[in-house]
């Protein structure tokens, strides 16, 4: 539910009502109430006047709960049910604009070439004279298509036969590959700006491929929108008095590419709000770019940047679940889900977040009094209750880092996992569970395991949030019944081993 405006704090406020003419940025934890100022934003402005189709909300994917916790935000403000607001993915809007001005794509990206036209013979019907079958010839251009990341892969594989060294490579050499082009390019980084790399010459002639043909990757499609911005004004004029006053959520996701497109779209001078914190970055994995937000000051020169510093999200009571194995593990937490259930919480209100997509569909289906979603969409939402599962180091190990190190990323799994499990225990308001096996089996291997590491670092940031301006006073005025000095971490002082068996006790 959308809490007054006479509750904002005075940055919460002042980021409210911003009407300056010049883009704004807005950085906060979590709990500090960044999607509670994009909804007040919003309705600021339909109250005083404004046209909601000249509104544009961007969201980096539309999966996240970010986008979907606004939308109910705004649903409970009197007087604006029926006003439709334009949410969109800002790669779709990209693909959009490219899609309606290929013949502009084609003149300013590949007009250097002469070649690539096809020859078209036919025969002229509205021809009169006394020849029979005259065969008329014409030269066709080619039209430029925008390809998928199924076609990247095969053109990507169709270069690597050209080279000895990688032909007979495995799959993992390949997805390197695939995930190095795709880095390399999400940072708006040519073949010429990295010719001491190894894969020079894999990225050159992939580049040159999709010149040849006409093609523009998904990356390609920012950079046909920052050339249609920059060279042409009408287009540029009429898109901004199209959307006069943007909300971008989620900045922090969003890759080099993307920000750059962005900028392009709706220049220095525009009501334009981006929304994001550094520490929630997630997307990260997929080349997203946190460090876009340290350059929001450069990016746009007369830009002002709100920082949001009071944590209003009470801090959850942390308890740990320990199981011998993974059976025994799904059965404590189906009883758990049980006891919460019995006790009066709702399954919109019980959140179980997994690592991978087979527990998705395990705990989905033995779970039904829960709301069991991905980590990776944990992102914007909010429950009185979550719940983690597999948080033992082996199988945390394993799920991330392992398998993000043999893709190639190396240096992203130790700093992306603790940002995931940040992000899944700040969605809790009252309690947060813990699970974790002392042993798991992987295939005929039995690997004895602890709670992960990445916890301890996560405790402390969660203890530092605690003493943040209103977190001890909501948290007592919630009624959850913790002591204002224990800040939700009661098991903080204890060994792991303590914490766990007292955590099984409660919950049997």
């Amino acid at each position: 539910m959308l809490i007054d405006e006479k509750d904002l704090d005075r940055n919460q406020a002042f980021a409210a009502r911003y009407s300056k003419n010049t883009p704004v940025m807005v950085i906060g934890d979590a709990g500090t109430g960044k999607t509670t100022v994009a909804a007040h934003r919003l309705r600021w402005l339909l109250e005083n006047g404004v046209d909601p189709d000249e509104i544009l909300v961007l969201v980096p994917r539309k999966q996240t709960g970010t986008g979907e916790r606004l939308a109910n935000l705004l649903r409970d403000v009197p007087g604006l049910t029926d006003t439709a607001l334009e949410v969109r993915e800002v790669h779709e809007l990209c693909r959009s604009l490219v899609s309606k001005h290929l013949d502009d794509v084609d003149r300013l990206m590949f007009w250097d070439r002469d070649t690539d036209r096809i020859e078209v013979v036919y025969n002229d019907p509205d021809d009169e004279d006394e020849v029979d079958d005259e065969e008329v010839g014409c030269s066709v251009r080619r039209k430029v298509q925008m390809i998928g990341e199924r076609t990247r892969r095969q053109i990507i594989d169709s270069v690597i036969k050209g080279f000895s060294d990688l032909e007979s490579a495995d799959s993992l050499a390949r997805l390197r590959l695939y995930e190095k082009i795709r880095r390399l390019k999400c940072n708006l980084l040519t073949p010429e700006d990295v010719r001491n790399d190894e894969n020079f010459w894999q990225y050159y002639h992939y580049e040159k491929v999709l010149k040849n043909n006409l093609l523009l990757d998904a990356e390609d499609v920012y950079i046909a929108v920052c050339r249609l911005f920059e060279s042409k004004a009408d287009l540029r004029q009429a898109f901004r008095e199209r959307y006069r006053y943007v909300v971008v959520l989620d900045y922090q996701e969003l890759t080099r590419a993307e920000q750059t497109a962005l900028r392009a779209m709706f220049g220095r001078r525009h009501h334009l709000m981006l929304i994001g914190n550094k520490n929630q970055a997630q997307n990260e994995v997929r080349y997203g770019f946190p460090e876009g937000l340290d350059l929001f000051t450069l990016d746009y020169d007369d830009g002002e940047v709100i920082r949001l510093s009071e944590v209003y999200r009470p801090v959850p009571k942390v308890e740990y679940i320990r199981a011998e194995e993974e059976l025994d593990e799904l059965r404590l937490l189906e009883d758990l889900v049980d006891q919460l259930h019995d006790e009066g919480y709702q399954k919109h209100e019980i959140a179980v977040f997994c690592h991978t997509a087979d527990e998705l569909r395990v705990y989905s289906r033995r779970l039904p009094n829960a709301s069991v979603c991905h980590l990776w969409n944990a992102k914007g939402r909010e429950f009185r209750v979550v719940i983690l599962p597999g948080m033992d180091e082996e199988h945390i190990t394993r799920t991330y880092v392992t398998n993000l190190e043999r893709r190639g990323k190396v240096g992203l799994g130790a700093r992306s996992t603790y940002r995931m499990i940040y992000q899944g225990i700040t969605r809790a308001t009252e309690r947060v569970y813990l699970s974790w096996v002392s042993k798991r089996t992987y295939g005929d291997m039995t690997v004895v395991s602890q709670l992960s590491r990445v916890l301890d670092t996560v405790e402390d940031d969660i203890q530092s949030r605690a003493r943040v301006n209103h977190v001890p006073k909501v948290a007592q005025a919630s009624g959850s019944g913790t002591d204002p000095k224990d800040n939700g971490m009661s098991d903080r002082g204890r060994t792991k081993k303590e914490k766990a068996e007292t955590a099984i006790t409660k919950c049997l």
